[in-house]
């Protein structure tokens, strides 16, 4: 469901015009469509342009934030490492694909090589979800 109507824009009974400090730092967000439409639902309830409603959202606490739970140092580490395995083996599937390219490799030797590597990709995926 999309919203018409318009928002208030800018320089509609600006409250701003005594404001010490210019607006000069930018934020913006990716909505997906369907929360778009709620968001300027919200917005045009208010009564505010888009920008003032965010201001007075965020910057007067008017949100609840609910935060991630900080990965542990277990999570962490077994991440560094497995971007490093994951780098690597990008490097060693490259080198495979180029050989069986140039004719170096059997057909045979090169998928026995790449279901290796696809089953090494799964055995770390399947670890990282079961950490924590």
């Amino acid at each position: 469901m999309a919203v018409k109507k318009l928002t208030r824009r800018k320089g509609d009974d600006d409250p701003r015009a005594d404001r010490e400090e210019q607006l000069e730092c930018v934020v913006s967000l990716r909505l997906t469509p369907s929360d778009h439409d709620l968001w300027l639902s919200k917005v045009l309830a208010s009564g505010q342009t888009r920008s003032e409603f965010f201001r007075s959202c965020v910057l007067g606490n008017k949100t609840e934030v609910v935060a991630k739970l900080p990965a542990s140092a277990d999570r962490q580490r077994l991440l560094f490492l497995f971007n490093n395995a994951s780098n690597n083996l990008n490097q060693i599937a490259h080198v495979v694909n180029l050989a069986n390219f140039n004719g170096v490799l059997s057909e045979a030797v090169f998928l026995d090589m790449l279901n290796k590597l696809n089953a090494i990709t799964g055995f770390l995926r399947a670890g990282i979800t079961n950490v924590d």
